[in-house]
């Protein structure tokens, strides 16, 4: 079977794909049904990674090559968004890979740090594929990190267990943002020019992320007074992609729930005149608001927005 049309898309023109599209990846590796609608074999991230993996905010490392390619498949999750699941090499046959795609992937691990290089395009083993696309796990609040050179740069991915008792482990300080920036100083110190992208740029609230006001007044704009905008909810996913230099440039894909409502305004029977307004329910999209590149120029100051018109 051959790659999916949205596996090639995804593939062939990334950029234009994720401005459009919001992608999921999954957080540890899939146990979700194949495109051949067999089940893969479970592969455990322990098998994966190297270092201190009994120790809380230790960090854990994606060492051997065979494990830092992934192969992914995308499934649509309803209006703009897809989930991309994951599998390990160790999972698959050789002919299930032919209907997956290709990827550098960095699972996520609660409570540690999770390190991997991406290996020089010709630094690569002829027995694995060479992809020109990174993801990691879905951000829920993690923090991401990326050093090096622009050729083969790694990535750090931190984030907490929603059940961690802070009595026992405390942050290394109260702001989360900041204990993961100071285990990743301690990690990977004297790191000038690091990419960084932090649940203050995707989960900020309205009042503090100007990307959400801007993208609010691009909605009023387009909806051509018809529709009411009520609330913008932010979310996040970092992806790779390698050009034809063999570089790499790393962007935050900027993701906002939309909550809107559409209007009509009739006049009323017998209402000499008067007018009323009728609202419909409140509806909700979830789609990319912008791409915002994190790395190598870490500044983030470009944006790609997403002008598609939300769907009424």
């Amino acid at each position: 079977m051959p790659l999916s049309n949205e596996l090639k898309l995804l593939r062939n023109a990334p950029l234009p794909f994720l401005k459009k599209y919001w992608v999921s990846p999954s957080s540890q590796y899939s146990v979700n049904q194949l495109p051949d609608s067999t089940n893969p074999a479970f592969y455990s991230r322990e098998h994966a990674f190297q270092g201190q993996k009994r120790q809380i905010d230790g960090q854990v490392t994606m060492s051997q090559a065979e494990h830092k390619i992934a192969y992914a498949n995308l499934l649509p999750g309803g209006g703009d968004s897809y989930a991309l699941h994951c599998y390990n090499t160790n999972q698959l046959t050789q002919a299930q890979k032919q209907d997956l795609l290709p990827i550098w992937y960095l699972p996520w691990w609660e409570d540690r740090v999770t390190k991997m290089r991406i290996l020089k395009a010709n630094q690569m083993p002829g027995d694995l594929p060479n992809p020109s696309l990174f993801f990691t796990s879905a951000l829920t609040g993690c923090s991401i990190f990326v050093k090096g050179p622009a050729d083969s740069p790694t990535a750090y991915h931190a984030g907490f267990d929603s059940n961690r008792d802070y009595a026992a482990n405390p942050k290394q300080d109260p702001n989360s943002i900041r204990h993961w920036q100071i285990l990743f100083d301690r990690y990977s110190p004297n790191t000038p020019g690091r990419g960084e992208a932090n649940k203050g740029m995707y989960l900020a609230d309205f009042d503090n992320n100007p990307d959400l006001q801007v993208y609010l007044n691009y909605l009023k704009t387009s909806a051509h007074g018809n529709m009411e905008i009520r609330s913008l909810i932010g979310e996040g996913n970092v992806f790779g992609v390698r050009d034809n230099t063999c570089n790499w440039t790393f962007y935050l894909q900027e993701v906002v729930t939309v909550q809107y409502r559409t209007f009509t305004v009739r006049r009323k029977m017998l209402g000499l005149g008067a007018k009323e307004t009728i609202y419909s329910a409140v509806k909700s999209q979830r789609r990319p608001m912008c791409l915002r590149e994190i790395f190598p120029n870490g500044n983030g100051a470009a944006r790609i927005w997403n002008t598609e018109p939300v769907r009424i």
